[in-house]
């Protein structure tokens, strides 16, 4: 598991690739030829789609969904889910999509505080159990109340590596491992710049 308190990704992450094309080309056949062999290869690295749906949250109505599952389980790799301020009294789970679900503005800690996921102590608040990649990411949010064995907060199990990044994990409980985030089973996430507190 990759873990900064503070920062940037971690320093051991591998850079991104930089893919250069000459300006020798002469002709259109050529420039369509590499702009594909570039897609193919950013779509092998599972990095999400250029061009995926934005869905929009919005708990009272107003927006595409008013749950931030229900987003999920329409979205497909590539998606955005922006989430507007409210308490979501829900858990909810990636499905192995590589996806952006993240607050309207994860830099501003007021609006992270007034954007919550609450599981009501139901189980965990967050899984990623289905091997999501790296640009699986979950940005912005206060994850509260998460109750279970093994991760309150977050589970993260079967080779997932998320990004979970500028959250604040709270007031979880669990009854061996990991309150506010339990990873095992292979799973290697991002956790970047989260306030990770008060559980027990």
């Amino acid at each position: 598991m990759h873990a900064v308190e503070s920062g940037g990704f971690p320093s051991n992450r591998s850079s991104s690739k930089r893919w250069s094309f000459g300006c020798d080309m002469t002709s259109v056949a050529s420039r369509v030829a590499r702009l594909w062999l570039f897609l193919l290869a950013v779509s092998t690295l599972g990095a999400p789609a250029a061009f995926g749906d934005q869905f929009i949250v919005k708990q009272n109505g107003g927006g595409t969904h008013t749950t931030i599952q229900s987003a999920i389980n329409d979205a497909t790799h590539g998606d955005e889910i922006i989430v507007f301020p409210a308490s979501y009294l829900e858990k909810i789970n990636f499905l192995g999509k590589a996806i952006f679900v993240h607050g309207t503005d994860p830099s501003d800690p007021d609006v992270v505080d007034d954007t919550v996921i609450d599981a009501s102590g139901a189980g965990h608040v967050v899984t990623f159990e289905s091997g999501e990649p790296s640009s699986a990411v979950l940005e912005g949010f206060t994850i509260q109340h998460g109750s279970e064995t093994h991760g309150g907060g977050i589970y993260c199990i079967n080779g997932a590596s998320p990004t979970i990044r500028r959250n604040v994990i709270t007031q979880n409980f669990c009854v061996l491992n990991g309150s506010g985030i339990h990873c095992s089973d292979g799973a290697s996430p991002y956790i970047v710049d989260n306030q990770i507190l008060e559980n027990i």
